[in-house]
This record gives C-alpha cells, sequence and structure tokens, in this order.
C-alpha cells in the first residue's frame, strides 16, 4: 500500500515538477527573509553594545526594543509561513488530481490561513502543555524522573506525528481548527502503520540525498520533500475516500434491520 501512495506521488510530481518547485523556492525566499529580518536588528543592537565596550542603559533598552522588533517580524512570518504552507497542501490536493499551478497555493493561503494558524497554535499548546506536565512529573520522581522524561519526548514526537494532516484536513474536508486536529489525529491512529512506513522511506531518502555533496540538499528540498508530502496527501484522500464509500453501505445495512 506505501509503494502505491508512493507510485501516485511520483507521478504527480513529474506531471507538476515545475510548479511545485516554483512554490517551494517562494516559500524559502520568504521565510528565509523573514529570518533575516528579524536577526538583523538584533544583531546590530549587540554589535552596537560591543563596539561601545560596555552596557549602559540605553544600550540595553536599544537591545530590548531590537528583540521586540524581532519577535513581531517573526512571528509575521511565521504567519505567512503557514498560510503558504496550507496553501502548499492544497497545490498537492490539485496535483494529485492533476495539473496544479502556484496561483492555487496563493488562493489556498488566502482561503485558509486563519484556520492553519489556529489548528497549529492549539497543536504547540498541546505538545508543550504534555512536555511540562512530564518534566515536573521527571523532577518530582528522583531517578526514575529520566525515565518518564524519555516517555514524554516519545510522546510529544507521537502528538507531532499525529497533527501532520492538520492542513490536509483543512483543505480536503473544509474542516475547523479543532476538527482538523480531531481528524489529523483520528486518521494517523487508523493508519498508523503506513504513516510510519512513509516516514522510514523519507528519512532513508533523506539520508541517501545528503551523501551526494551540495546538489544533495537540492534534491532534498526540491524533490524528496515534496514527493513525501505527496505521499502523505494521497494516503490521506486514499484513507478519506474509503471511509466516505462505506458511510452509505452502513447507512443501507441500517435500513435492512
Amino acid at each position: 500500500m506505501v509503494m502505491e501512495y508512493l507510485s501516485k506521488a511520483w507521478k504527480a510530481y513529474k506531471r507538476n515538477a515545475l510548479s511545485i518547485i516554483v512554490a517551494m523556492l517562494i516559500i524559502g525566499v520568504v521565510a528565509g527573509g523573514f529570518v533575516s529580518l528579524a536577526l538583523t536588528p538584533m544583531f546590530a543592537s549587540i554589535g552596537q553594545a560591543i563596539t561601545a565596550g560596555g552596557f549602559s542603559m540605553a544600550i540595553l533598552f536599544g537591545i530590548m526594543q531590537s528583540f521586540a522588533s524581532s519577535l513581531v517580524i517573526a512571528i509575521i512570518g511565521i504567519v505567512i509561513a503557514l498560510a503558504l504552507q496550507v496553501g502548499f497542501v492544497r497545490m498537492m490536493v490539485e496535483s494529485l488530481k492533476g495539473r496544479t499551478k502556484v496561483r492555487t497555493m496563493f488562493e489556498g493561503a488566502k482561503k485558509d490561513w486563519l484556520k492553519a494558524i489556529i489548528a497549529y497554535a492549539l497543536a504547540y499548546l498541546l505538545m508543550i502543555a504534555t512536555i511540562l506536565v512530564f518534566v515536573l512529573l521527571a523532577a518530582a520522581a528522583g531517578l526514575v524522573g529520566w525515565v518518564l522524561l524519555a516517555i514524554g519526548i516519545l510522546a510529544v514526537l507521537v502528538m507531532a506525528m499525529s497533527f501532520v494532516f492538520i492542513n490536509q484536513a483543512i483543505v480536503v474536508n473544509n474542516a475547523s481548527p479543532t476538527e482538523a486536529l480531531k481528524k489529523s489525529y483520528g486518521f494517523f491512529k487508523k493508519n498508523f502503520l503506513q504513516v510510519i512506513l512513509l516516514y522510514l522511506v523519507y528519512i532513508v531518502a533523506v539520508f541517501v540525498a545528503a551523501l551526494i555533496p551540495f546538489i544533495g540538499s537540492i534534491i532534498m528540498l526540491f524533490l524528496v520533500a515534496p514527493v513525501f508530502l505527496l505521499a502523505l496527501t494521497a494516503l490521506y484522500m486514499g484513507g478519506r475516500v474509503t471511509e466516505e464509500e462505506q458511510k452509505p453501505k452502513r447507512r443501507r445495512r441500517a435500513r435492512k434491520k
């Protein structure tokens, strides 16, 4: 079954390679641009403090002001990146059905940006709360604490994987933020083995690409990553179709009874 989704992903990628690569370049330029904008004022203030040869209240105030402006720029960058990501998943869905265009990413971002941001904010809050609980338990448990901390880290990793279909749920099912979390978790739970196998294939592909100097990074970013996302999206769409097809059958059985 995993090979089936990888095959679908590869065919969709070949059909839409140029549009996918251009979209990923846009996401990369936007993300990189905001990272640069966020770090520049902070480094400039620190450099000014080092040049001055010491800290004064004015310099400290300048560093705090730079940190605040960097934080604002970083938040704006994260919001735009999440919006583009949900738009990119819309491209993936369109690619699996036929042809896609870069404008689909912008249309999807415009339509679903708020839902994606709220959904991911909830997901991160859940993961942070989970690890904090395990950290507190570990601190109070003494020697057993390291075991509890390891369990907590594993739990957060599993949660992170279970939320990997948030954007797919928003795009394919038009789900609300809370519904997207539930659908992503529910789908992951039902298809746990296939998701894990896809991740293993992805890790091996990344490892192989990393062995190739310079070109390996390009292969990783513009081939391995989008094909993996296409495979995950194909898996989600396949599972969703199967579930929807089963609903009429259940209704018919209920009527017969």
